[in-house]
């Protein structure tokens, strides 16, 4: 798709958005960050590929509002990762999250290791500044 909508760029603004494990609050619940919050609160295993698990940079929804409509502004043609500004293991998310349910996370831990998927934010950051939100903050908005 971003080749097919690049290739346009000669005859319109092409903006394209590549949003990383985006989370706020009313956030289906199938989604990861929610997904998670409901499995530590009911007490059931969250699985690990490897100790850790994938390693992300998930993005709170107002950092990726105010990226899009900064985007939207420029006016030109731009591919920008959406992404969060901390590189953090699923465990460590899950570990985050029980500490805020006082709940401790269970975990099943499998063969091998995730790869991982982390968005490169620096064209982000250029459009909204440094200022974005943490996990152990942007997440406390969805444990209700």
């Amino acid at each position: 798709g971003e080749t097919l909508a690049q290739s346009y760029a000669g005859l319109f603004d092409v903006q394209i958005i590549r949003p990383f494990f985006m989370y706020g609050a009313r956030q289906n619940r199938s989604m990861l960050i929610p997904r998670l919050v409901d499995t530590i609160r009911a007490g059931n295993e969250i699985s690990l590929q490897g100790k850790q698990g994938i390693r992300i940079n998930p993005v709170h929804v107002d950092d990726a509002a105010r990226a899009v409509f900064a985007l939207i502004d420029r006016g030109d043609s731009m591919t920008i990762n959406v992404a969060g500004p901390e590189v953090i293991s699923l465990r460590r998310i899950c570990e985050i999250i029980g500490q805020q349910l006082d709940c401790e996370p269970r975990f099943a831990i499998n063969a091998g290791q995730a790869d991982d998927l982390i968005g490169d934010i620096s064209a982000m950051k250029q459009l909204i500044g440094a200022e974005m939100t943490g996990f152990a903050t942007g997440v406390t908005e969805m444990l209700s």
